[in-house]
């Protein structure tokens, strides 16, 4: 699963035309962010559900950070994921 993020990585960075992009998201965030990928794609569903339980995670969860997990997911599971915050 980390050498297919990777290659997402490097695809969206082929994308935006540059070699380099900061992305503020930890390893287990990669981590899940895969993992939800490969459920969604399991199940055919189209929507993930991000729940912001702490500060913290408030703080992580910036809208670009969101455009990142939608760009990773819809190019994992072929379509575009609609990400509900709650």
């Amino acid at each position: 699963m980390l050498v297919c993020m990777k290659t997402v990585f490097t695809e969206i960075l082929k994308l935006k035309n540059t070699t380099r992009m900061e992305i503020t998201m930890s390893p287990t965030m990669v981590q899940q962010t895969a993992t939800t990928a490969t459920i969604l794609k399991a199940n055919q569903t189209s929507i993930i559900t991000i729940k912001r339980r702490s500060l913290q995670m408030q703080k992580i969860m910036t809208a670009v950070t969101v455009q990142i997990i939608q760009l990773i997911t819809t190019m994992l599971v072929g379509v575009k994921t609609p990400i509900l915050m709650l």
